[in-house]
């Protein structure tokens, strides 16, 4: 191509040429490519708003033969005054404008997002179609289609003036749901879910909140909403049907999953779930975890959507054994939750428990030898979240804010009511590409109790993964004056955490440093004259829906018989 063309236009002009290696074997199998080569020259420049071009194929008979294009651009034409047709039609199909299109063509122009004066593009004048069109159906069009557009290019003026029509059809209405296909799914639960009562105008918002509100139950891989075809027989502005299609999951799934720390041991879970027994989106599961410190069997039935939209009820019954260097305790236990979800991570939670547990733990006039508890324990939980981060295990940006207030009545050999206060906020900024900083604060009390009158299994611990990182599990706070420097646990504690995380461009690698900071006391009040320091390295693997954790950190101030170093390995990051 030769001749005076725009920087910016030239990369676009050399894509659409098709490239051909071999040198012509004719004058005219030159003039042939280069006349191609000038229509595709044209479509661009027309695309891009050059109408005033001259592009003149030709034959430069070398050597070497070669086809060559002339091109001028000319100036660039610029788009005045788009205008917008609506034709209207009556919502009860009397031929009458409804009330409901008073405004729209003005609505419509303003969604067009195309200036007087911008560059008269044809990608911008479709995309400025395209947003008409969804502001009609947005607006309770579900039928409105576009009509054959007008584009007036003017070369005295050199404006190039789009003129949109489109015909929205009778005002839809959203009638009930219907479920088609194979599925165990109950109709008459699906049919609660909708956000609209019949009647009410349809919105493509109101439809994909149902999809996501069956896909949030965790129990389909697939949902399909749609409105039903129009009835021609039923007069314009009756209500449609909204039809569902649902893939369900296959009946049973087992997942596993392991963790390792040097402070906590190796974890493994595995769990076996299945799926919408019930035809409510349900899910029952059989969960089992072994670790060095703990063993637990647990039992879930789960019930989303639960006598309301987005209210899920939970109820659970398990058997344990923790095995800690602070106590020993086995139990079983049942509990029930009821969770006002508000979006996918945020919600209000309302519960209880009952455990019957068999303890064993230090003796404050005998360390050595401990002392054995069995006691029962009822539990009130109340308990809210609230997320608003960009990505729930790997987060860029956002916040958390959680809280939990459990008041526990003890019967037994333990006899006394407290209560377990607590909440914890994160954050996340980007500041630069690739750059994340995230800060975790903790902060934890038991109120009215004391110690040893609140069981050891029941108290307040600092230390190991998910709280300082560095010291060994519950290896911050008070100790027995034993041989083994047993942990005596606390009633409260305050725990901060800092991270600088960097992941390399174009790479699933990254780099993690960190410090923590935390502080156990046996008051009621969190004692921060005795703040314990540690610091760490971590590297990052990043899978597609999450990061490989392997973190490294030490403690700064670490005490006689601790390990000078823990190693964390685990999936998503560390807060």
């Amino acid at each position: 191509m030769i001749g005076d063309i725009p920087e910016a236009l030239r990369p676009l002009l050399e894509n659409a040429v098709e490239q051909v290696r071999e040198p012509p074997s004719s004058a005219f199998e030159a003039r042939r490519r280069a006349a191609g080569v000038a229509e595709a020259v044209i479509a661009v420049l027309r695309s891009e708003g050059y109408y005033g071009y001259t592009v003149t194929p030709d034959v430069d008979d070398g050597p070497p033969l070669r086809g060559i294009v002339r091109v001028e651009t000319g100036p660039r034409f610029l788009i005045l005054q788009p205008e917008i047709m609506i034709e209207t039609s009556g919502d009860t199909g009397t031929g009458s404008q409804p009330s409901g299109q008073v405004g729209l063509q003005e609505q419509a122009r303003r969604s067009l997002q195309l200036a007087n004066g911008a560059p008269g593009r044809a990608e911008d004048i479709l995309a400025a179609e395209a947003s008409a069109l969804g502001l009609l159906r947005a607006s309770g069009y579900a039928d409105a289609e576009v009509l054959p557009r007008r584009v007036l290019v003017d070369h005295a003026s050199r404006t190039v003036q789009p003129t949109f029509s489109f015909n929205p059809g009778p005002l839809t209405r959203l009638g009930g749901v219907e479920l088609i296909g194979a599925s165990q799914t109950l109709p008459r639960w699906l049919r609660r879910l909708p956000e609209w009562t019949p009647g009410e105008v349809f919105t493509p918002a109101r439809l994909a909140a149902l999809e996501r509100r069956i896909l949030e139950t965790g129990a389909y891989n697939g949902a399909a909403v749609s409105l039903a075809p129009t009835d021609p027989d039923q007069p314009a502005g009756t209500p449609r049907r909204v039809l569902v299609q649902l893939t369900d999951k296959p009946e049973a799934l087992v997942e596993t999953e392991l963790s390792y720390s040097t402070s906590e041991g190796i974890g493994g879970d595995v769990s076996y779930s299945r799926f919408n027994l019930f035809g409510r989106g349900d899910t029952a599961s059989i969960g089992l975890r072994y670790a060095q410190i703990e063993q637990r069997i647990e039992a879930e039935l789960r019930l989303p959507h639960w006598q309301r939209p987005r209210q899920t009820a939970l109820f659970g019954l398990e058997a344990f054994r923790d095995d800690t260097e602070a106590f020993r305790e086995t139990g079983i236990g049942v509990r029930l939750d009821v969770t006002r979800q508000f979006s996918d991570w945020s919600f209000v939670s309302l519960g209880g428990t009952a455990n019957i547990n068999r303890g064993r733990e230090p003796s404050f006039s005998n360390p050595a030898q401990g002392i054995e508890r069995n006691y029962t324990a009822l539990a009130v939980r109340a308990a809210f979240a609230l997320d608003r981060t960009d990505n729930r295990l790997n987060p860029l940006e956002g916040y958390r804010l959680d809280g939990v207030f459990e008041p526990i009545s003890l019967t037994g050999d333990a006899n006394l009511v407290f209560a377990r206060l607590q909440t914890q906020i994160t954050g996340y900024v980007t500041p630069a590409e690739r750059l994340t900083l995230a800060a975790r604060g903790n902060v934890a009390s038991l109120l009215g109790g004391s110690i040893p009158e609140i069981p050891s299994a029941r108290r307040l611990y600092a230390g190991g993964g998910g709280s300082v990182r560095g010291y060994e599990y519950q290896g911050i706070g008070p100790r027995y004056n034993d041989a083994d420097r047993t942990p005596v646990g606390g009633l409260s504690l305050v725990e901060v955490s800092g991270e600088v995380r960097y992941r390399f461009e174009n790479s699933r690698f990254g780099m993690v440093t960190f410090v923590d900071a935390g502080t156990l006391s046996d008051n009621q009040v969190p004692d921060l004259t005795d703040i314990r320091y540690s610091a760490g390295l971590g590297v990052r693997y990043f899978l597609d829906f999450a990061p490989i954790r392997f973190d490294v950190a030490v403690p700064l101030d670490s005490r006689r018989g601790s390990d000078d170093v823990q190693i964390y390995i685990g999936v998503g990051q560390g807060f």
